[in-house]
């Protein structure tokens, strides 16, 4: 199975803008980082546009604005974690 087409892991602070993302397991996988994923277009993934998780009681703090996030097979966008403080702002579409 695929993997995701960007993942980023903890205490990260990448961008991730203008990217066409698609035939991926996750379109972005965030994983106890800060990211900025913004006016991307995510479609067509095998399991979700977008996970945003907090692990091992780290927190995730993703910013997640002004995506279009279609046809995914699982979620457009999946929070999970008990220190998830991911904000979701603005996105133009989520299917």
């Amino acid at each position: 199975m695929l993997g995701s087409g960007v993942k980023i892991n903890r205490g990260n602070c990448a961008r991730v803008k203008g990217c066409h993302i698609s035939g991926c397991r996750n379109g972005v996988e965030i994983v106890s980082a800060m990211p900025l994923v913004a006016m991307n277009e995510l479609v067509s993934n095998s399991l979700n546009g977008i996970i945003s998780r907090a692990k091992n009681d780290l927190r995730c703090d993703a910013l997640i604005r002004f995506n279009t996030i279609l046809k995914n097979r699982g979620s457009g966008i999946l929070c999970t974690g008990k220190f998830n403080f991911s904000r979701i702002e603005k996105n133009l579409t989520i299917e």
